[in-house]
């Protein structure tokens, strides 16, 4: 909405009905830069006999066509570019990791359907809460968005505020940590060289998640013994459930060098080549997992063909004990 001052703006766009009224309006169809718009037009005429009469609303409504990144390229160069970023983050925010977080729900429990408050200021974009309100109608979890359009941000910041005051009212400590822990996982890391400057050279290496490997969770099929085959480093680390390789490569394109998971503390980057195996050595591991929360983990690791064994305890998001053995 573009507001005018009617007397300097008087005459741009004069409004197709001339009788005396005390509203006018009128539209017109355009084209700029080969995309069609249409204008939209109100004015206003002095009912007093003084034949005054002016623009005081103009409405530029354009279509979809008029944000083809193609387009749009050809007057901001690089557009294209930070338009598959916007995509990628769509995809990302809007379909993957709602689908994560209904599964996760799901899984513990409780009555169907269960209602979905989509919160934050990223939230507000109309794109992204779209994309989260088809990926909520397409669940087969019975779930339901609590909200049509997003709430607006003074109430979401009252319910904070709200749900903080329950908590300091409850008479009996409450233990505000997590119920259930993210599952264990072995993460395998890969590394690619970032060139730049005048000269082309090597600036840094980036480090990247290249595979998960769960050793607990709901996405451990088999209490035994598991073979994984692992090319490269790896390190252990407590992940978000459900990180199938493809939702795992669209959350690698938003998050850069960031990772959806959290390394455990005390946790080596691992070469299995300091261990005595080689590339893409098969490892069978075995996880014995206290209790139903999932913090306390052991993990045998032993490497088919070859003297080497990893021995590892994790309480929370700590390793407390770590041996490796090369006979």
């Amino acid at each position: 909405l573009l507001l005018f001052d009617a007397e300097t703006r008087d005459g741009i766009v004069q409004p197709h009905n001339q009788q005396s009224s005390k509203s006018l309006s009128s539209s017109v169809e355009l084209t700029i830069g080969g995309v069609k718009v249409e204008l939209q037009v109100e004015g206003w005429q002095d009912e007093g006999g003084g034949g005054g009469s002016g623009l005081s609303k103009l409405w530029l409504l354009l279509g979809p066509d008029a944000f083809r990144s193609e387009l749009l390229d050809q007057l901001w160069p690089g557009t294209a570019r930070k338009a598959a970023r916007l995509d990628d983050a769509i995809e990302a925010l809007g379909r993957v990791i709602p689908e994560i977080a209904l599964e996760a729900a799901a899984q513990s429990g409780g009555e169907r359907p269960g209602f979905v408050v989509a919160t934050g200021r990223t939230t507000l974009w109309p794109q992204l809460y779209e994309s989260i309100s088809r990926t909520i109608a397409g669940s087969s979890h019975g779930f339901v968005l609590g909200n049509k359009l997003p709430f607006d941000p003074m109430k979401l910041k009252q319910a904070v505020v709200a749900g903080a005051r329950l908590l300091t009212r409850e008479k009996a400590p409450r233990d505000v940590e997590p119920i259930h822990a993210n599952p264990v996982a072995i993460v395998e890391l890969t590394t690619t060289p970032e060139f730049g400057g005048s000269g082309g050279h090597q600036i840094h290496e980036r480090t990247r998640i290249a595979s998960i490997r769960y050793v607990t969770g709901p996405d451990v099929e088999e209490s035994g013994p598991q073979d994984f085959a692992i090319a490269g480093r790896f390190t252990f680390a407590r992940a978000l459930p459900g990180l199938t390789p493809e939702r795992l490569e669209a959350i690698n394109k938003v998050l850069d060098d960031a990772a959806p998971c959290i390394i455990l503390q005390g946790a080596k980057q691992i070469n299995p080549a300091d261990l005595g195996a080689g590339s893409n050595t098969s490892w069978r591991v075995t996880t014995n997992a206290a209790g139903k929360d999932g913090k306390d983990v052991e993990i045998r690791m032993e490497a088919s063909g070859q003297p080497t064994s990893l021995h590892l305890v994790i309480s929370g998001d700590a390793i407390t004990k770590y041996e490796q053995h090369r006979d």
